[in-house]
């Protein structure tokens, strides 16, 4: 049985999005299984941990539903379910035994834990997570004891608390309430009342809460005993209702038994527990305060479903707006971030005690199959071995978890932009995570970070003066990428590669320390993890392309790379010199340990003693990254090599202009028809960024501000077929409005251009807004003829597929009656031009700048294209490096951004098994060589080539060059 999940039952992708019914907001009953998935897919959260935690699950599950994946605020609920009789005597009675209505639950943990085994002792205590293990408890740090009965009670709250969503069931037409709990049940979503089979207490109180509202009694989900007890004491005047939170309060103590002031008291509860904790140093957190100013919702949620069983359209869309401008008075979003985040913290030391009991499991069943000869993945791995390794995985995902929880913003938007205050964080987090693994961590002078496997003897050479770096790292099998991420962005991206070769290096450890070492012969070589610095191409400029890998590979010197900027016109040497004094903070302060950091947190030049980067030019390189996860889902295939990357091009297009809006939309759509032509069918273009200046103010007659939703993605990996691209639904919902207001022979104004996130060339826009307007005079009836024609082209042809002529986007009038429009007269459109053939691109290059000439010649413009990046194809396989990529759902670049337990947990046994023969051996076969051969044929027979830009396309090139074959790279830093 997995400590967390099972991993095997839902090995399905999850839901790309959740499906809702159009009238009420609702999520599908039909879609259940598929949001069971996500949250599998999702949340490695330490479900086998039962008698504490409960609230704390339920708090980030709801954050996941609400924030990552739009599900509406009205169609989640808390539901706490508690003892029968919560009578003093009651209160102060432990021993369930002598309390008939204990809330009772299977133990997961005793299963996993050995009291009488040595190694598992050993094991465990050495983790730092586990302080002892006696006969009956696990003692934890910072205070956590866990129960190793069978059987365990709730003995501290006498409640559970668990997470609800409201579906909409269209068969019966009717809300069925579902409860989300993997902690009782993995492997599905279950009716309410059924939470008491769970718990063993057929007589358990029940209440629900919308999100900040007080926990209610329910009608529906009383017992006849408790129905009776409760009409009882109300009589026929009163309904349950209509009750105040006070007298419903104190409803529930007469029925219950509860003292006031007790934790069966409902006036002392806050909006997630009947447990309240006050948070030392936590302003304006005040849950109790807060708790009750979203009881509204239970009454308007009451009246949506009413209106939508009548089927009054008007009313619901009448309630709707009622209810989001609710969730916006009540900051819903930020309080569910918030309360998320505390959640997180206060899990994480159970998540480490569950984590240490399955990786003992899965390293002792690692140990013993390598001392045997018995694991080999020349096949698709088998379910019992993925079940036996499944603790690898799981500590791999924690990992990338506390990643991610360094790098929200106070949005709970993931934005670790290259340099940022969030980027500093995740580097220490990340420090932190080499040195447990056992690497010895440098800090190279662009900022790269290299953790090297170091005897303490070699170490100490090496400081001594004795030994030179590279003399280390010429031999090394470098596992890496980065940490770094665009706006509003997933946990996987980049991340997987480096916390999978942390993982990767904390296994080799663990074996060589408390089993079998798997190199007590021989070993020919050497692991080091290098996290690359600014990937995600924030800093551009000096002709450097991903400035991390260019400085390690020799492709560019120091101080171009310094002299880079990013956005907001901020130096890449200024914003790297303020990381490293904060890094030397946090390492006096021993939260990480890292060399080549300033003895002094002040220095002003704190990196001049750091290694420089062509230190750690490795000789073998393995990056793992996830990409084009629809297309392996489609060959049912969870990981492949690349055989070469793509070429890539990032342009910024000028126009200037009265008319430049208009033009940079046009400019959009008609670069979009150029993916049209079968010599283009592999190309990949993307406008990722419209920004407008020098607004101008026009007077209109009409004007309405329309609102596109698409779906952010990953520029160079995602299909045309698989785009929801809102900057192309964008420009051809523009087009429609001229060409329809031309026959009209109206003059038209097109102003307010923005795309979300609006942020990076290298993502697609997940959304974007626009204002269409005319000039001179006009009636009611011609523009509603216009706006009506405006939205049966979206709903009947943006709406579509693109296989099907459409964009896959969703289009909805946001404002109308507006009288003035501010229209940009300069406008800048950057694109994102990706090609494996360097002739294709060159020729598709030349076409979008006679795309962008013609334009401007017909509307009197002028334009002016700056070059911001262009990096050729790199053959990979004759470099001879791994670039291992991996199935993921809901996109790249995105926060719905996933890849299945499963799948992390195969690519993981992959490059691990590998890692380990590689360096058993000293064998000159180039890596990819060997490392296809060693893959199941399945897996490697699918040709691949990477359309993302990637740290292995400077280590290829500069391979490439030392085995004197000399591509045609650009010429960065003058190196």
């Amino acid at each position: 049985m997995s400590d967390i999940y099972e991993l095997y039952a839902h090995e399905q992708a999850p839901a790309d999005e959740i499906i809702c019914d159009p009238s009420s907001g609702l999520p599908l009953l039909e879609y259940q299984d598929g949001v069971l998935r996500l949250i599998h897919s999702h949340l490695p959260l330490p479900y086998s941990v039962v008698e504490f935690g409960c609230g704390q699950k339920a708090s980030i599950v709801l954050r996941m539903l609400n924030l990552h994946h739009r599900m509406p605020a009205h169609a989640l609920r808390r539901g706490l379910v508690l003892e029968r009789d919560l009578g003093a005597e009651m209160l102060r009675q432990e021993d369930p035994a002598q309390r008939p209505h204990a809330l009772m639950a299977a133990n997961r943990l005793v299963d996993r834990v050995e009291t009488d085994n040595e190694e598992f002792r050993r094991f465990v205590e050495e983790s730092g997570d586990i302080t002892a293990v006696e006969e009956d408890r696990i003692l934890g740090a910072d205070g956590v004891c866990l129960s190793l009965d069978e059987r365990v009670q709730f003995v501290k709250a006498r409640s559970h608390v668990f997470a609800v969503i409201l579906f909409w069931d269209d068969k019966e037409s009717k809300v069925a309430p579902r409860v989300i709990d993997l902690t009782l049940e993995r492997n599905r979503l279950f009716e309410i009342t059924e939470v008491r089979d769970y718990l063993d207490a057929p007589e358990a109180w029940i209440m629900l809460a919308p999100l900040m509202a007080n926990f209610r009694l329910v009608e529906d989900f009383l017992t006849e005993d408790q129905r009776s007890r409760v009409d009882e004491e109300l009589g026929e005047d009163e309904a349950l209702t209509e009750l105040s939170h006070e007298r419903h309060a104190e409803l529930f103590r007469e029925i219950s038994g509860a003292p006031e002031g007790s934790l069966g008291d409902p006036m002392t509860w806050s909006s997630t527990n009947n447990i309240y904790v006050e948070r030392e140093g936590a302003p304006n957190r005040d849950l109790r305060r807060k708790t009750g100013r979203g009881d509204s919702a239970r009454k308007l949620t009451g009246e949506l479903i009413a209106a939508r069983r009548e089927g009054d359209e008007e009313r619901t869309r009448e309630l709707r707006g009622e209810l989001a401008e609710l969730e916006k008075e009540l900051k819903l979003r930020r309080e569910l971030q918030e309360e998320a985040e505390r959640s997180e913290d206060e899990l994480a030391p159970l998540a480490a005690v569950a984590n240490t009991l399955a990786c003992f499991h899965s390293m002792r069943a690692l140990s013993r199959k390598l001392e045997a000869g018995e694991i080999s993945l020349a096949k698709d791995p088998d379910p019992e071995l993925l079940r036996e390794m499944h603790g690898i995985g799981v500590r791999l995902r924690r990992r990338i978890e506390a990643a991610a929880r360094c790098s929200r913003d106070e949005d709970g938007c993931i934005d670790a932009r290259a340099l940022n205050q969030r980027y500093v964080r995740t580097a220490v987090e990340t420090l932190a995570q080499m040195k447990r693994a056992g690497l010895t961590v440098f800090i190279d002078r662009v900022g790269n970070f290299h953790g090297l496997q170091l005897e303490e003897e070699e170490f100490e050479e090496l400081r001594a003066g004795k030994r030179k770096l590279r003399e280390f790292t010429q031999e090394t099998l470098c596992l890496g990428s980065h940490i770094d991420t665009v706006s509003d962005a997933g946990k996987y991206d980049g991340r997987l590669g480096v916390f999978s070769g942390i993982e990767v290096a904390r296994v080799l450890r663990d074996l060589k320390r408390h089993f079998s070492d798997p190199f007590a012969g021989k070993q020919a070589g050497r692991l080091m993890v290098s996290v690359f610095s600014a990937e995600e191409m924030t800093f551009t400029g000096e002709g450097v392309s991903l400035p991390g890998s260019a400085a390690v590979s020799g492709l560019a010197d120091i101080e171009s790379i310094r002299k880079m900027t990013n956005a907001n016109d901020e130096s890449y040497g200024e914003l790297l010199d303020e990381m490293a004094c904060h890094l030397t903070q946090a390492r006096d302060e021993g939260r990480m340990h890292c060399e080549g950091l300033p003895a002094d947190a002040q220095s002003k030049n704190p990196l001049a003693d750091a290694p420089d980067p062509i230190d750690f030019f490795p000789r073998l390189f393995w990056e793992r990254h996830i990409e084009q996860g629809l297309v392996l889902h489609r060959h049912e295939v969870p990981l492949v090599l690349s055989r070469a990357i793509a070429g890539i091009r990032h342009e910024d297009w000028h126009f200037e202009g009265a008319d430049a809006e208009r033009i940079g939309w046009e400019f959009i759509r008609r670069c979009r028809e150029l993916l049209e032509r079968e010599e283009y069918a592999d190309a990949r273009l993307t406008c990722g960024m419209f920004t407008v200046s020098d607004a101008k103010e026009h007077s209109v007659c009409r004007a309405s501000r329309w609102r596109i939703e698409g779906s952010s993605n990953h520029a160079g990996s995602t299909a045309l077929r698989d785009r929801r691209d809102a900057a192309v639904g964008a420009a051809r919902l523009a087009s429609h409005f001229v060409d329809a207001c031309s026959a009209l022979d109206l003059e038209v104004v097109i102003a307010g251009g923005e795309l979300m996130p609006g942020r990076n060339r290298n993502s697609i826009a997940g959304a974007a807004q626009l204002e269409l307007g005319v000039t001179g005079d006009m009636g009611d009836s011609s523009w509603n003829e216009i706006e009506q024609s405006l939205q049966a082209f979206a709903r009947e042809v943006l709406a579509e597929p693109v296989a099907d002529g459409g964009e896959g986007v969703q289009v909805e009038p946001v404002e109308s009656g507006l009288s003035s429009l501010k229209a940009g007269r300069k406008v800048r459109v950057s694109t994102d031009l990706r090609l494996e053939s360097a002739d294709k691109m060159k020729a598709l290059r030349g076409e979008i700048s006679r795309t962008a000439e013609e334009l401007c010649e017909e509307h009197g413009a002028k334009h002016q294209a700056k070059l911001h990046q262009d990096f050729p194809p790199v053959d990979l396989e004759e470099a001879g490096l791994v670039l291992q990529m991996e199935r993921s759902y809901g996109g790249s670049h995105n926060p719905k951004e996933t890849e299945l337990a499963i799948d992390v947990l195969r690519g993981t046994l992959f490059q691990l098994m590998q890692t380990i023969e590689v360096l058993r051996s000293d064998s000159e076969e180039p890596l990819y060589q060997r490392t296809r051969r060693a893959l199941p044929d399945a897996w490697a027979k699918l040709e691949f080539v990477s359309g993302g830009l990637h740290d292995s396309a400077n280590l290829a090139t500069r391979m490439l060059e030392r085995e004197g074959i000399n591509p045609d790279r650009p010429q960065a830093g003058g190196r």
